[in-house]
């Protein structure tokens, strides 16, 4: 049977779990969202809050209440036929909605206008709900609901990718996570909408996701940071799954590739203590065992890997809706771009909880990416090389990161606020702060950060479980040959060594990035405890740094240690974690 059939999951729903998630969907939809009008995303909400200057924060909180309402009503309305009148009410809402793409997506600046047939993630987060919804519902939707949604999805999706090879990375020249988000939500409207006309795309949807594999270095090594490896490999196990279970076919001409294979390995690996993502480019460094909540990933990775995913066993279907500290009713386990029917799958995918594995000591090296990773007992640290044209690119040769007692004591700054001035020519710029090497643990050499591009790069000079070493000087737009910087690693220290030989006087101010306010020690700070402390005993400053983050506003302190004008010489410092 397909697994995404009404009758598959109609008799999910049927069991002792299946009506208990039905009770919280009930509660949680009758005290939020029943008898209340819909959030509509208006003609003046796209254009004056989010194409005045791409703002999605504000634009998300409209949105993600409506994906919310929407996600209730699927599982609602697969339980009991009365509700299926709310569900084409909310069907009607987005075929309505004026535009699916991100504005600043679709926008050229130059004639001031927009191409309204841009496919992007919310385009193809759109696509992947009604598509499904058309499929597993079909015989219980009213017939001019269903002539709806394949008008829309035939305007907005199908034709435009069929149109243009060049489609938004759907031609394979876009390797990052967001191909294979585009790619599950296309592929879906081919599957359960328009599966006659599926022969003619397959061949391209395939080299889209092969696209995305190109991403990854052999040895599995995502440079976008563990959320978007998280988001690039769910939406690609979504497409694989979904394909599989539609169309009887044979996938593993992708899941036998090396770097998938390799890449599962990243993802475990990439999971730090404290729950904590590995924290490089845009990624998120908070809590990742929050997708333990995320249902829609985990159901598909755990469905086409096994036991390879080895991430979470079992799945936690409770808690879809908890109260806040105010005895508020918020939604816990459904977010923004969720669909219901991953939830029911969950079901009969997972056991009852879900326990994220636990971060085990050790250290993982990804030469080719240029990645070390270190759990230990008091600690998580990692460290990079690389190249400065990466996937989600931040400037940080040679940065690292430091977490202990759960707290982000060195963290990487996460990214700044998903905006027309994050992704335009300022990206880099003292504006923006977080995607600059200013906003990063690296030096500042003669005055300058370190250049975007792929001809900035560091070299790996040393390796081994305790010890990382990255010739940066290849990351600065000057004369500079050789600044290696060298991380040592104990049970209860950390090591940084920045060694400098160079014919010619360079300046040098040694950066350190805090996500706490540090209080002044002798040579050095104290942060939540750890104290970082220069041997030389340079001087030091410390400077509070307020700047807009992708989902809240982010404070960070920097700690800058000036060693003056310098030819030669080694500048150690000791991070100790009490």
């Amino acid at each position: 049977m397909n697994a995404y059939s009404y009758d598959n999951l109609k008799r999910i729903l049927s069991t002792a779990r299946g009506q208990r998630l039905v009770s919280q969907i009930k509660e949680g939809y009758r005290e939020l969202f029943e008898g209340k009008p819909i959030e509509r995303a208006t003609y003046a909400d796209f254009m004056y809050i989010f194409e005045k200057n791409g703002d999605t924060r504000t634009y998300d909180i409209i949105d993600t209440q409506r994906t919310i309402r929407f996600a209730c009503l699927q599982i609602l309305a697969l339980d009991d036929d009365k509700y299926i009148g709310d569900l084409e009410e909310m069907i009607a809402e987005f075929c309505e909605q004026y535009a699916w793409f991100s504005s600043y997506h679709g926008r050229n600046d130059a004639a001031q206008t927009f191409n309204y047939y841009q496919i992007d993630l919310d385009t193809a987060s759109v696509s992947m709900r009604l598509s499904m919804t058309y499929g597993i519902m079909k015989d219980k939707l009213r017939n001019d609901i269903k002539i709806r949604i394949r008008r829309e999805l035939e305007r907005r999706v199908i034709r435009p990718f069929e149109n243009d090879p060049s489609m938004f990375g759907l031609d394979g020249g876009c390797n990052s996570n967001w191909v294979t988000t585009q790619t599950a939500g296309v592929t879906a409207a081919y599957l359960y909408v328009f599966p006659e006309r599926l022969p003619q795309v397959k061949d391209r949807l395939f080299a889209s996701i092969r696209a995305f594999l190109t991403g990854l270095t052999d040895d599995g090594y995502s440079s976008e940071g563990r959320g978007y490896w998280f988001a690039g490999f769910a939406s690609m196990s979504n497409f694989l799954d979904q394909y599989a279970q539609n169309t009887g076919e044979d996938i593993t001409c992708i899941t036998k590739d090396i770097r998938v294979v390799n890449g599962l390995k990243f993802g475990r690996y990439a999971m730090l203590k404290y729950g904590i993502g590995l924290p490089f480019a845009d990624h998120q460094d908070g809590v990742a065992d929050k997708t333990t909540k995320s249902a829609g990933g985990n159901v598909q990775m755990r469905r086409v890997f096994g036991d390879d995913y080895a991430m979470f066993s079992t799945y936690d279907g409770n808690d879809i809706f908890v109260r806040d500290e105010n005895g508020k009713l918020v939604s816990e386990g459904l977010h923004r771009g969720d669909i219901g029917y991953f939830h029911i799958l969950a079901l009969d995918t997972f056991e009852e909880y879900a326990v994220a594995e636990e971060a085990k000591n050790g250290t993982y090296i990804f030469p080719l990416g240029g990645a070390y990773i270190a759990n230990r007992d008091k600690y998580s640290f990692v460290a990079k090389g690389g190249h400065n044209a990466e996937n989600h690119n931040h400037n940080d040769i040679g940065t690292f990161a430091l977490f202990a007692e759960g707290k982000r004591i060195f963290p990487d700054v996460r990214s700044h606020k998903y905006d027309a001035v994050y992704f335009g020519p300022q990206r880099y710029s003292e504006e923006v702060f977080a995607a600059g090497s200013m906003g990063h643990s690296v030096p500042i050499v003669d005055g300058k950060y370190q250049m975007p591009g792929k001809d900035y790069r560091g070299v790996i000079t040393d390796s081994s479980d305790d010890v990382f070493e990255v010739n940066i000087s290849g990351a600065y737009d000057t004369e500079i040959i050789s600044l290696k910087v060298r991380y040592e690693l104990s049970e209860d220290t950390v090591k940084v060594k920045y060694t400098i030989d160079e014919p010619k006087i360079h300046t040098l101010k040694l950066r350190f990035i805090a996500g706490y306010e540090p209080k002044n020690i002798e040579n050095g700070f104290d942060v939540c405890g750890v104290k970082l402390v220069s041997v030389q005993g340079l001087p030091c400053e410390a400077k509070r740094v307020d700047y807009l983050g992708h989902h809240v506003d982010v404070t960070v302190y920097t700690l800058d240690f000036d060693a003056g004008s310098v030819k030669n010489g080694e500048f150690t410092f000791e991070i100790k974690i009490v």
